[in-house]
């Protein structure tokens, strides 16, 4: 297995992390969903780059995850692994980058089918704060906060 590094996102990271991001969806446990097409997910890392800080985790040149951070609403906002890359220990360093940029604290929130997420999360040392259902999707969502 080959090093893993953290970068700052790059203006060509848009159509790799647009199809890691897609390859994850299914994992999340929302029976039923309709994964969106690529283009919903380009569009979405265009919006976020402009309000997040976006991290991305690379493997021999290739990004096999990242993460988004609101630096301003102290909120996670989106980590996604390439499913190959799972519990290699990716996730993990990812969350305590999320923890030195905002070290008063920060938020998430995952659907709650996403078993494999939320037990990742209260590994980690998040707790629960609700639940709610997610605003555009009406999914059951569970909302996690650290410290």
């Amino acid at each position: 297995m080959s090093r893993v590094d953290l970068r700052r996102y790059e203006p060509g990271d848009d159509a790799a992390l647009a199809v890691l991001w897609r390859a994850s969806v299914p994992l999340m446990g929302l029976d039923g969903f309709e994964v969106p097409p690529p283009v919903f997910f380009e569009e979405k890392l265009a919006e976020m780059v402009t309000r997040c800080e976006v991290t991305v985790a690379v493997r021999a040149g290739a990004p096999v995850g990242f993460m988004a951070l609101d630096i301003e609403a102290a909120l996670l906002d989106q980590m996604f692994l390439a499913p190959d890359v799972l519990r290699q220990g990716i996730g993990a360093r990812l969350f305590e980058l999320a923890c030195q940029r905002l070290p008063a604290g920060f938020r998430l929130y995952t659907p709650s089918a996403n078993a494999r997420a939320c037990a990742f999360y209260k590994a980690v040392g998040m707790t629960v704060s609700h639940h709610d259902r997610h605003p555009v999707w009406g999914h059951p969502i569970t909302f996690f906060r650290w410290p």
